[in-house]
């Protein structure tokens, strides 16, 4: 029997159909696919990871189940980053993921699924995610080099080849000087089919004692009822939470987390990744956000101020520590306590 090497086309059609274009993360707005410009927001996931060695990997699976439409969800890219990061494993476990599933998509049924209906392009597009997820980023010198992500046209009677995927890591776009082609070729005879085209994406790096060295760190950081960005200023109501009361346990919050980034001399058009992480008063963190921090400006004081609307579970009262860092390198550390309401 030939090995499935990606869902079928049909499968991903009923998992979007049942998503209602939503994450199935608790309380999550992010859209699968945004409505108005058809933007891929989202991403395929395995509840038991494709590969030997990923999240949840089952060897005893095969691969029609692997690809499966009980091994798939719909998450957006932060809450797939969340359920795969190893220190979270023991909680999104596969009855966990099954079950948010099975939810997600009861809540789904009550509505028209024709509202959800998905072109063949944007099959296409969706499937590309699951070969553009990949934890692991590799650092090298493209100095010079020239990349092309768009399929080659096809030939006589032939269809064009499908289109690639780059993921440009630690650097801005405007950062990253080397020429990309991610457009499909047209095809190469009468008849022909042309090329799919490719998906280009960039994506922050770690820092390092280099960055810290250079000035990299967090100035102020506070929990806020409601914060405002204009003009580089912030307008903040109901800052600087000391405590915060919940109505029962266990209680989804979403909590606005505002973080000043100093940036000191790291070099213009660096990209870093901050992770949010948030740990429970028995010592268990989970990172549950993370940020794509583009250092821009070139003025001489650079300061990035940041809001974070943060995904919480509480399920015990008590004091809770925020953790904000970039890879290895911890950057603040924000306790807020948590009551029960009318205790």
């Amino acid at each position: 029997m030939t090995e499935l090497k990606s869902p079928r086309d049909s499968t991903i059609r009923k998992l979007f159909a049942l998503s209602m274009n939503q994450c199935a993360f608790p309380d999550c707005p992010t859209k699968i696919i945004d409505p108005i410009t058809s933007t891929i927001l989202g991403e395929v996931c395995h509840i038991c990871a494709q590969n030997p060695g990923g999240s949840r990997y089952n060897p005893q699976q095969t691969s029609e189940e692997r690809h499966s439409f009980e091994n798939l969800i719909l998450l957006c890219r932060n809450h797939h980053k969340v359920i795969d990061a190893p220190e979270n494993l023991h909680r999104y476990t596969v009855e966990f993921l099954t079950q948010l599933k099975a939810r997600h998509e009861e809540n789904a049924k009550k509505l028209s699924p024709d509202k959800f209906a998905l072109s063949e392009a944007l099959v296409a597009k969706l499937k590309m995610t699951l070969e553009s997820y990949s934890p692991p980023n590799v650092y090298m010198n493209f100095q010079g080099a020239f990349f092309k992500a768009g399929g080659d046209g096809g030939y006589l009677g032939g269809d064009g080849g499908d289109g690639g995927v780059i993921n440009i890591v630690g650097v801005t776009p405007s950062g990253f000087h080397e020429p990309i082609d991610a457009d499909g070729g047209d095809g190469q005879a009468l008849g022909a089919g042309g090329g799919g085209g490719g998906v280009v994406s960039y994506t922050g790096r770690s820092a390092d004692i280099t960055d810290i060295d250079n000035g990299l760190k967090v100035s102020s950081i506070f929990l806020v009822d409601a914060v405002r960005e204009l003009q580089g200023l912030l307008y903040v109501l109901g800052g600087g939470w000391e405590w915060c009361t919940v109505p029962s346990l266990p209680c989804n919050l979403q909590l606005n987390l505002v973080c000043i980034f100093e940036t000191g001399s790291v070099p213009i058009n660096t990209m870093l990744r901050i992770d949010y992480s948030i740990e429970d008063p028995e010592g268990h963190t989970t990172l549950i956000s993370y940020y794509d921090l583009s250092i821009q400006s070139n003025s001489q004081i650079r300061r990035y101020p940041v809001i974070n609307l943060l995904p919480v579970e509480i399920n015990c009262v008590g004091v809770w520590c925020i953790k904000v860092s970039s890879g290895e390198i911890p950057l603040v550390k924000h306790n807020i306590e948590f009551r029960l309401a009318n205790d």
